[in-house]
């Protein structure tokens, strides 16, 4: 790597039992730093944030303290921007690494929403740099906040074996926690227009994030007879996950909010086309090469559209072959961790 590390570099995260596109980047770009030589250290706060933060205020304080460059998780920074504006005017350097934006979440209050808000554009205009997954988010900051000091750092993915894919191309995956951002319903309401197509689905992730939206998905389930079609797994890792991604053919976002989408780059890592949400970062995850892309994008809350594009998709053999010959050409065009790490280190130790 061209550019020196700094000689104390610290990197603030947040530990969740529940697997999390941004824990997975969190984990994997300390892999990639550390193997490129960074002297990093990380420290872990616990808790439900932001709803947590008062009672871990003095220790993130302290750590702070502790090392004049910080990359910190911004589900941290945006709880406590009082803390990265403290820490910059003491001549700091803090760099908020976006996951996403609370204020963005389907559900909230109008009172939480507009806190929320307030919050994110204390910590985003405190910090020194922002890093963002997407070129996307960074527009989206420009535009919401007026953030201009951003670097993109998309996403790395590991090198994944091949899913062959199925001739009818009739397992769904949906994948990501049930929330009402995450839109499982919508899915569902899409695959209950085609229930007399022959398809399962699969909806990976955690499950008890929002009880209450898991409740009215299951609901919504029995009530139009899918419940035997669709499974809801709760969050799965390590071999089972890969156990899933073995028996997929065509990933299916219908999230309202994403600033990029890792489980779109770790589709198409596998080979796998997806169906993304239009208007968010899923859009540039899902990518495309020589103009073809390995998949397509519907408007967010479309059940109509939805339900066409999945009903082409099980019913056209052209357009399956055609999405997955162009999920393997893009495969070959995915960022690795690596690269990600050289972009976040530069943004680190750059003024």
């Amino acid at each position: 790597m061209a550019q020196a590390s700094p000689t104390t570099l610290g990197f603030l995260t947040w530990s969740s039992s529940v697997p999390t596109g941004g824990n997975v980047y969190d984990d994997r770009l300390t892999e990639s730093l550390l193997a490129a030589g960074a002297d990093l250290h990380r420290h872990h706060v616990r808790g439900v944030w932001p709803r947590d933060s008062e009672q871990h205020r003095a220790a993130v304080a302290a750590v702070l303290r502790s090392r004049p460059v910080w990359l910190v998780d911004s589900i941290i920074a945006c709880a406590v921007p009082d803390l990265v504006a403290e820490a910059t005017e003491r001549g700091q350097r803090v760099i908020i690494l976006l996951h996403s934006l609370l204020s963005s979440e389907l559900g909230l209050s109008e009172t939480d929403q507009q806190r929320y808000r307030a919050l994110e554009a204390a910590a985003l205009r405190a910090a020194s740099r922002v890093v963002t997954p997407s070129q996307w988010a960074a527009d989206d900051l420009r535009q919401r906040y007026g953030i201009t000091d951003t670097a993109v750092a998309r996403p790395g993915v590991e090198a994944s074996p091949l899913t062959a894919g199925s001739p009818s191309g009739n397992r769904l995956l949906s994948l990501g926690s049930l929330t009402p951002t995450k839109d499982q319903l919508g899915f569902a309401a899409a695959l209950s227009r085609v229930a007399q197509l022959p398809w399962s689905a699969r909806l990976v992730g955690g499950d008890r994030v929002r009880p209450d939206y898991t409740a009215a998905l299951r609901r919504s389930l029995r009530q139009q007879r899918l419940d035997s079609r669709i499974m809801i797994t709760g969050p799965l890792t390590g071999s089972a996950l890969d156990g899933v991604w073995a028996d997929t053919d065509l990933l299916v976002l219908t999230s309202r909010s994403e600033t990029y989408a890792m489980v779109v780059a770790e589709a198409l890592a596998h080979g796998i086309p997806a169906v993304v949400t239009g208007g968010t970062g899923a859009v540039e995850a899902l990518g495309q090469v020589d103009g073809i892309v390995p998949g397509t994008a519907v408007p967010a809350g479309d059940t109509a559209t939805l339900t066409a594009v999945l009903q082409r998709w099980l019913t056209d053999q052209q357009l399956r072959d055609e999405w997955r010959a162009a999920a393997r050409r893009r495969r070959d065009t995915l960022t690795t961790w690596s690269d990600c790490a050289a972009i976040v280190l530069t943004a680190l130790v750059d003024p």
